[in-house]
């Protein structure tokens, strides 16, 4: 039976990165830089969001970060300041304070830059890290439709092609 081209390519925002054993392309140390300069200066939110576009949590790999990420989004988007103290108040809210690993990792992160003027330096270098992990993603779908030869061809490489060419803007 020929599944529809949706579920064969479906590209959803959960990426399943168990092939072959492989460890996907992230630092840990670039995330916590970026979140550690936003904590420190309200200003270098703006330049993370516009270098992160429309895909700005997901360039977050660990779990904790994208949370507290998307905290600071929201406070940003309240029109909020942005620092340690507020953005315990709204993991607290959201009910995910102690999933990241409670004030204490907050506050290691704040302490983690003492300037924030290389930020856009370290979001460059994070949205790099998820630019490769999508392309990793996309390429095992389009592998994994190609092997079952359920879709036509000419069909899978126009919809590969859409989706790498997305991830290239």
């Amino acid at each position: 039976m020929i599944k529809p081209k949706a579920d064969i390519l479906d590209f959803s925002k959960d990426i399943d990165f168990n092939l072959e054993g492989r460890v996907p392309p992230y630092s840990t140390e670039i995330e916590q830089e970026v979140l550690a300069c936003v904590l420190l200066e309200d200003d270098p939110v703006e330049q993370v969001i516009q270098i992160f576009g429309d895909s700005a949590e997901e360039v977050f790999f660990e779990r904790r970060h994208r949370l507290i990420f998307k905290s600071m989004m929201q406070l940003y988007n309240k029109r909020q300041a942005i620092d340690l103290i507020t953005v315990s108040e709204e993991l607290l809210k959201m009910n995910e304070l102690d999933n990241i690993g409670g004030r204490h990792y907050l506050a290691e992160l704040s302490g983690k830059v003492i300037s924030a003027a290389n930020v856009e330096y370290y979001a460059r270098l994070a949205k790099e890290k998820y630019l490769y992990r999508r392309m990793i993603s996309i390429s095992a779908k389009v592998s994994g439709a190609a092997y079952s030869s359920s879709m036509d061809i000419f069909d899978l490489v126009h919809h590969a092609s859409q989706k790498f060419f997305i991830i290239s803007q």
